[in-house]
């Protein structure tokens, strides 16, 4: 035998039929009632709370305080799972559907926070989410996340779902607009759909599964790793395979199935690459910082202080120098061949790049690159000579202090022409294979909230956009290629996450207000500056709440065996969670907005993003024109487009309010979705929104 390979041979998986879930319970559990050991165990914390919008089992207030409910189900398979719980405090609570087997750790780790800037509404809600059971050994467990902020639930329904997700409206319907799901990390993505066997078969069906829950939400995008933390989690022909990701991927074959599965329901997928460094590189790299004070080449990092970086994490500064003509090499090697085997496919619809610092792909910030290519590179380009020896050992900071004290916006704006120049040379990689495949920037930090130093550098008036440019990214630069879509960060967890770490005796860096982080979500014209084009979009971070706790205090059970790690998101509650829909839709009107992490970015929310889908997926992409002056929570524009005018309204609060639209267009509109109906009144229209809602109209 000379070799072996495995094949797969794919049925057709058309969508399912249009209809409502068809639901059969089979758990309804009243978490105030009495349980015995063998249906509930907790950690001693737990209490039964008689209130006024009804009773409700509380955790105790200690962080990490937990309860658990046995649920059984009758076979494994679809499940949809309603937990009620009182909104009436403010609460961190996550909740996680648990069973015995691995292929479910990440079917469901979600939960809720309300209260502190979030409006509490004093009544009981809900929290549904859809899980592909693998077990019929199975639990809801219920922990607290925050001291003081204790989690509760006062219902538990689980119900069998009937054949498969039911599709909405948008299915199968080629929108200008793009709604969807965002994976940052390469490794928890199948088992959030139902496997984690690396082989074929069981991809195909995660690929199956994911196309139903992005059919029956309405969403039509997907972004995930091709390109993992030190290389490709794809069968790569040109570089080493990564060992950091993708392990619940097959070796080779998991995109052609995607974009097959892709293919047969219009949805679009962005390979994403979230690269630490490659493993070529790093066998090739010269990182001796002695011999490159004597003048050696590297393409690793030099920075300020002198020191030659050796290995990327989170929040540092990149390993390798995205200016170096071999770094560049290797990406752009990467991105032809990508395009090249899967640019005639209709659903690949281009590269991402996911830009948090350790990414060789920027410059990370202005503490970098001051090795003696890049310095020689500027000098002759600009014609500026730094009077420094070009033989000096310490002459990587001295550039430094030189360039920021003398030259530093000549010498940031020659960055960002660079990085742009070699965004450009890659958008034409696409461009020759496809003339609509586009290059996305997806640029997260600085400034990232949940780190002290970047949110105290925005706090004392360093703005986004400075923020942005000093890591070479120029928004307004971007906006010069047709083919490149800039993608903006927003943070709706990260004042909770930040207060988790607190909590856990991480204080805040000294003059750090905690209230910042979320205000730099909330800084409107600077916001408005990032956004440069048409080609513009939101990726919404649920934030990994990440413990051990499960493996440090296991609950004493003769059934439930404790999750020893879980990197749940917990997301704001209810009706909140559509507040960075509706307020990212005001600010920017973006083309594309996604949201994620580690788990599906969606969960527990299908029904409002299938709402806010059937609206925003059919609006046009154009220059909108605003009407001022409705309300001040509201946001309405319009756009004339093929004899037709469309119309859309947002409320980016949380109360109801009726909008009147001084619109003297004479036409009559018809709504968009579930939206409501503009009724005629004078010489304006009339309308009534709800908390964070999202209503369009177009004439006839």
């Amino acid at each position: 035998m000379l070799f072996a390979m495995p094949l797969l041979s794919m049925e057709p998986c058309p969508k399912a039929v249009s209809r409502d879930l068809a639901l059969k319970k089979i758990h309804d559990i009243a978490c105030a009632g009495n349980y015995g050991p063998d249906d509930y165990c907790d950690d001693g914390s737990g209490k039964i709370v008689k209130s006024k919008i009804g009773d409700y089992r509380e955790a105790g207030p200690k962080m990490f305080s937990r309860f658990v409910f046995r649920t059984p189900l009758n076979r494994t398979g679809l499940h949809l799972v309603r937990i009620t719980y009182p909104d009436d405090k403010t609460r961190t609570c996550e909740i996680f559907s648990w069973s015995p087997l691995k292929a479910d750790l990440y079917n469901a780790q979600t939960g809720y926070f309300s209260g502190r800037f979030l409006p509490i509404s004093h009544r009981m809600q809900e929290h549904e989410y859809i899980i592909w059971a693998h077990h019929t050994d199975h639990a809801v467990v219920f922990t607290t996340w925050l001291s003081n902020e204790p989690a509760a639930a006062a219902r538990i329904e689980v119900f069998e779902i009937e054949g498969r997700l039911p599709s909405s409206k948008l299915s199968g319907l080629e929108t200008e607009r793009l709604l969807g799901l965002y994976w940052e990390d390469p490794n928890s993505f199948p088992t959030c759909f139902g496997s984690e066997k690396p082989n074929l078969e069981d991809f195909d069906i995660v690929a199956k599964n994911l196309c139903d829950y992005l059919d029956y939400t309405g969403q039509n995008v997907l972004f995930h790793p091709a390109v993992g933390y030190d290389g490709p989690i794809y069968n790569s022909l040109i570089e080493p395979r990564g060992g950091m990701g993708g392990k619940y991927l097959p070796a080779a074959g998991h995109l052609d199935i995607l974009i097959n599965r892709f293919e047969e329901r219009s949805l679009k997928l962005f390979p994403t690459f979230n690269v630490f460094s490659l493993n070529s590189l790093l066998s090739e790299m010269n990182a001796d910082i002695e011999e490159i004070k004597k003048g050696k080449e590297t393409f690793n990092v030099v920075d300020k202080d002198n020191v030659v970086y050796l290995k990327a994490w989170v929040h540092k500064h990149p390993t390798f120098n995205a200016l170096q003509p071999w770094v560049q090499k290797k990406i752009k090697a990467l991105v032809n061949e990508l395009a090249e085997r899967y640019g005639s496919s209709i659903s690949f619809s281009g590269i991402a790049f996911h830009l948090n610092m350790p990414q060789p792909m920027y410059l990370g910030g202005l503490d970098s690159s001051y090795d003696d290519f890049t310095i020689s590179w500027f000098e002759r380009e600009s014609g500026i000579i730094i009077p420094v020896d070009k033989k000096d050992p310490e002459r990587f900071s001295r550039r430094y202090t030189w360039l920021i004290n003398n030259k530093k916006e000549i010498w940031i704006t020659w960055r960002c022409r660079k990085i742009t120049d070699y965004y450009n040379e890659l958008a034409e990689i696409l461009k020759k294979q496809r003339s609509d495949l586009k290059l996305v920037i997806a640029f997260l930090e600085p400034p990232m909230p949940i780190i002290d130093e970047q949110s105290l550098e925005w706090q004392n008036g360093k703005s986004l956009y400075d923020s942005a440019r000093e890591t070479g990214i120029d928004p307004v630069m971007l906006a010069e290629n047709p083919n490149i879509i800039f993608i903006k960060y927003m943070g709706p967890c990260d004042t909770h996450k930040r207060l988790t770490l607190l909590h856990r005796g991480k204080n805040l860096l000294a003059g750090l207000d905690i209230k910042t982080l979320r205000a730099i979500d909330f800084a409107d014209e600077q916001l408005k500056k990032m956004r440069q084009t048409d080609l513009f979009g939101l990726y919404f971070q649920n934030r990994y709440f990440e413990t051990d706790i499960g493996k440090k205090e296991p609950l004493k059970s003769s059934w439930f065996k404790s999750i020893e790690w879980r990197a749940s998101a917990v997301v704001p509650a209810h009706d909140h969670f559509m507040e960075y829909y509706s307020r990212g839709l005001a600010v920017f009107d973006p083309m594309l907005i996604t949201s994620g992490g580690f788990t599906t970015g969606t969960v527990g929310h299908e029904k409002k993003i299938k709402k806010f889908a059937e609206v925003y997926r059919l609006l046009p992409v154009g220059k909108w024109n605003e009407i001022t002056n409705v309300h001040k929570n509201a946001v309405v524009r319009w756009l004339a487009r093929d004899n037709k005018t469309y119309l859309y309204a947002v409320n980016s609060g949380y109360e109801k309010i009726t909008i009147s639209i001084p619109f003297k267009e004479k036409r009559i509109y018809t709504s968009l979705g579930n939206s409501p109906s503009l009724q005629t009144a004078d010489s304006s229209f009339k309308a009534e929104l709800g908390p964070y809602e999202l209503a369009g109209w177009v004439s006839k």
